[in-house]
């Protein structure tokens, strides 16, 4: 897939600690990935009766290579989206240069 840029950091940076834990997902489907390859899905909150189509990651996913953007709930994980963006985005410059 493409590498997504600037625009992925504008699209979710600002979120703080969302819910992303893939247990509460369903219908994902990859669609791209950061600079350092975390991927990005598309989905729906199991929880969401109207479907609403979501983009994001996957907490479990940034937890392998950022395991400080996670926090875990009552079990339920969730993304700090500003954390795995920078610390993707630092990964990223360091792969490609």
């Amino acid at each position: 897939g493409t590498t997504m840029g600037a625009g992925i950091q504008n699209l979710f940076g600002g979120l703080g600690s969302q819910l992303s834990d893939e247990r509460e997902k369903e219908n994902k489907e990859k669609i791209d990935e950061l600079a350092d390859g975390t991927p990005v899905y598309r989905y729906n909150y199991k929880s969401d009766p109207s479907d609403t189509p979501q983009v994001g990651m996957m907490a479990q996913d940034v937890e392998k290579k950022t395991p400080e953007a996670v926090s875990e709930i009552d079990g339920v994980k969730y993304l700090n989206y500003d954390v795995a963006l920078a610390a993707a985005a630092k990964r990223g410059k360091k792969k490609r240069g």
